[in-house]
């Protein structure tokens, strides 16, 4: 079951597409670079996609933002979620806010699940010095977990204080894209310290709101221990073919109990802690 439930979880992460239209900045934005040898045209092809980003902005039903420390530095991700932000107060969207950390946090999380699954199959836990596998186990992953969970909450209060004191000025763009900038943020905002206003009070509270949460989601924690569950059903078919049901029905108990309430229970339990470990 473990190696059946691996590989189809990494099947449908490698090969599932979803079936929504995006628009992606860096993608639909033309980027080409204001050099003698491309045509004039192309350089005017961006001015006119960056001045009119606002209004794809405006039509948007969604925003997905992928955030990392340099976030609050970059004037047009600021720009375009402020916009964002802006076009749709008082509507329900959707934005979702995801740490770039987030992939090595996941992968550190599965790989650990996965051996802890491993040995549960291979090794007997009837022994005297099963608690010390056990601790030998889980060390390592929660040592790597909690050095990302701590510079992770530690960029997370960086952040806040960009935002809680932020500038345009203390802003990194290039010199031609800030002049269209300026005058987008003009449009949109009325004036850069409107605009300055509005990131400070509105930007700085959804980042709050969206990053605090977002590690603690359920569904996330029954994805990561998995494989742990699996571990339990190959258990409990091995007692089934032995014809032994009561160990199969304890089991069965036993794998439902840890991987829908003491898993994601510990799971929060250890994010708090390491949240407030770096505050303190």
């Amino acid at each position: 079951c473990v190696a059946a439930g691996l590989l189809g979880l990494l099947l449908g992460m490698l090969l599932w597409r979803p079936g929504k239209m995006v628009f992606i900045d860096k993608v639909c934005l033309n980027e080409v670079p204001e050099v003698p040898e491309v045509p004039e045209g192309d350089g005017q092809l961006k001015q006119e996609g960056m001045r009119n980003i606002g209004a794809c902005l405006k039509h948007s039903k969604s925003m997905l933002v992928l955030w990392d420390p340099s976030h609050a530095q970059q004037l047009q991700a600021i720009f375009e979620l402020a916009t964002f932000l802006k076009c749709h107060e008082g509507e329900k969207v959707h934005l979702d806010i995801r740490p770039t950390m987030l992939a090595p946090f996941l992968l550190v999380n599965l790989a650990g699940n996965v051996f802890i699954a491993v040995a549960q199959i291979l090794v007997p836990f009837d022994h005297n010095w099963s608690i010390f596998l056990v601790a030998a186990c889980f060390a390592p992953y929660f040592l790597a977990c909690g050095c990302l969970l701590r510079s992770y909450f530690a960029s997370i209060q960086g952040l806040k204080d960009q935002l809680g004191f932020f500038s345009i000025d203390d802003t990194v763009c290039l010199q031609c894209d800030r002049k269209i900038l300026l005058e987008c943020i003009h449009v949109w905002f009325g004036s850069i310290e409107d605009f300055e206003r509005y990131v400070c009070i509105k930007v700085a509270r959804v980042f709050s709101q969206r990053l605090g949460n977002f590690l603690c989601q359920y569904w996330m924690v029954i994805i990561l221990s998995a494989p742990i569950f699996w571990a339990h059903l190959d258990m409990i078919a091995k007692a089934v073919v032995s014809e032994d049901y009561g160990t199969a029905s304890l089991l069965a108990v036993t794998a439902f109990t840890w991987w829908l309430g003491i898993l994601p229970a510990a799971y929060v339990l250890f994010i708090a802690l390491m949240a407030k470990s770096q505050r303190g």
